[in-house]
């Protein structure tokens, strides 16, 4: 069953976002994660993804930070 939060703060947007603000695709995201684009294409439109989804594409996209921070400072 897949759900919607309309009333969770800016989690859609933020997680797109930040994957456009690393220059990440879905297909890198979804590389660097092991969430599928259908679930990333999900969350960003606004579906709830589990808790083990959740904390792969936040660990996939803290991971590009700082690699990005390495890179240009």
């Amino acid at each position: 069953m897949v759900v919607r939060d309309p009333g969770a703060p800016g989690t859609p947007h933020t997680i797109k976002a930040l994957r456009l603000a690393l220059g990440l695709s879905m297909r890198d995201l979804e590389a660097r994660s092991g969430v599928s684009r259908a679930v990333i294409s999900n969350m960003e439109r606004g579906m709830l993804p589990t808790a083990a989804q959740a904390r792969a594409i936040a660990e996939a996209l803290a991971t590009a930070a700082r690699e990005s921070e390495r890179r240009y400072g």
